[in-house]
């Protein structure tokens, strides 16, 4: 696996075809922000570039907003997970046939692959989806509001059946049997008018009134954290997302750890390793290398060190 910027592998001696020969079953991963090839592989990549070379930005903010960057490093992140599931695949194709795999991936086509039914409106009718702030451009209502309390709360009526539901939990007696309101284009039709009054009506209740309320209409709501909040949350407490590792630097740290929970025996969590922290083990045990050579090796890399501004 490597990020380099494309060439730079080729250039060290590392690339595929440098590798290749010596393991004719190796699978290699070139991740870069376009690719490999083509008239954009040089520029320079980085995730604000690619939400916006993408359109992420773009359905991304207010509707009388500029287009507004992600609050986090998403491309990053979905290319990565990208790479994973081709390595995987790529494995297990290594397996079947003991030829090796070259695989290229592009940050931009991973975001492009990950931009879900939104993308559907440009490839299928052929138009550019808008802004929507919170709301959402297919159902009504859906939003986030604020209660009494000044929490803010994310809601949506889901689909034709949770609207006589919706009314019960937000005491809406007079809109439940409108037949106005009964099928979702109808509910689109009046956005305007049914947010407000959803708005109106759970500025009037506390969060815990709501979540009474909505629960017991079994009727999809969230509370908006903050990043704090969200790392405290009952349920990731629940399933031990949130784990404290010893780094032999900073002492404890607080990570996040793997979003699964799986059957059978798993591998232990570590810190991130120090610099040089299991060059010899790698260099022995991966690479062949003698105790003289390992020893020339961390000479140079300490004197390098030293010698560095």
């Amino acid at each position: 696996m490597e990020n380099f910027s494309p060439g730079t592998a080729r250039r060290l001696g590392m690339g595929w075809d440098d590798l290749r020969p010596l393991n004719p079953g190796l699978v290699y991963c070139s991740l870069a922000g376009f690719g490999q090839a083509g008239p954009s592989r040089d520029r320079y990549a980085l995730d604000p570039m690619i939400q916006a070379v993408t359109g992420l930005m773009t359905v991304n903010g207010e509707p009388d907003a500029p287009p507004t960057m992600v609050g986090a490093p998403l491309c990053d992140v979905m290319a990565g997970m990208f790479s994973a599931y081709a390595i995987v695949g790529a494995l297990h194709a290594v397996r079947r046939d003991g030829k090796g795999r070259y695989i290229d991936v592009s940050m931009q086509d991973a975001t492009l692959a990950a931009l879900g039914p939104r993308m559907g409106e440009s490839l299928q009718a052929g138009r550019n989806p808008g802004r929507h702030g919170n709301q959402n451009p297919m159902r009504v209502p859906a939003n986030t509001y604020r209660t009494r309390d000044g929490v803010h709360l994310s809601l949506i009526v889901q689909n034709d059946r949770h609207w006589p539901r919706f009314c019960r939990a937000m005491g809406f007696d007079d809109l439940a049997d409108d037949p106005r309101y009964a099928g979702s284009a109808g509910r689109a039709a009046a956005r305007e008018f049914l947010d407000e009054r959803t708005a109106g009506r759970v500025s009037e209740l506390t969060y815990g009134e709501c979540v009474e309320a909505l629960e017991a209409e079994r009727l999809p709501y969230a509370r908006v954290n903050t990043y704090l909040e969200a790392l405290e949350d009952e349920q990731v407490a629940f399933r031990g997302l949130v784990r404290a590792l010893d780094h032999p630097a900073s002492g404890e740290v607080r990570v996040v750890g793997p979003p699964w929970l799986m059957s059978g025996a798993q591998a232990g969590m570590t810190p991130p390793p120090l610099l040089d922290q299991h060059a010899e083990e790698a260099l022995r045990d991966w690479l062949g290398w003698d105790r003289k050579a390992i020893a020339r090796r961390a000479a140079r890399s300490t004197s390098d060190r030293k010698a560095a501004p």
